[in-house]
């Protein structure tokens, strides 16, 4: 997101990683930071305020999306096994 400036975060990378559930891990500490951001500047000027939390709900909306697709993988996956033509037992 334009204007917000991520590189004192120690979990900001957490698109780089490899796989979604790998992903929702960073994307959940990244949050747990922008929030706690949110509070630290909860005293300051107004603009810091909205910035923040226009990110953070960004972040938010991003998390709703992956952990769907993450639920959805586990789906997959669990269903990977079950065979796709059936054979009649005699």
């Amino acid at each position: 997101m334009a204007g917000v400036n991520t590189s004192n975060w120690e979990h900001a990378d957490w698109q780089e990683a490899s796989t979604p559930a790998e992903r929702l891990a960073g994307l959940v500490q990244h949050i747990t930071e922008v929030r706690m951001a949110v509070v630290e500047f909860a005293g300051a000027d107004g603009r810091a305020l909205r910035i923040n939390t226009t990110y953070l709900q960004s972040l938010q909306d991003q998390e709703k999306e992956l952990r769907a697709a993450v639920a959805i993988a586990g789906i997959a996956s669990r269903n990977s096994n079950v065979p796709t033509v059936v054979s009649p037992q005699f």
